[in-house]
């Protein structure tokens, strides 16, 4: 399975890429076609 990790806005550290990857990785026992996975983390300004 291929994690794609994209920001915008805000700098992802180590630690933060280790936690996705480790919760993003449950989901192979779910589903077994799951080939890639695209995560987008985006700071927003709420107004």
């Amino acid at each position: 399975m291929q994690l794609n990790i994209t920001e915008q806005h805000v700098e992802i550290t180590q630690p933060l890429r280790d936690f996705l990857t480790e919760k993003f990785a449950k989901l192979e026992h779910y589903f077994d076609r799951i080939n890639q996975i695209y995560i987008v983390l985006k700071v927003a300004k709420i107004t």
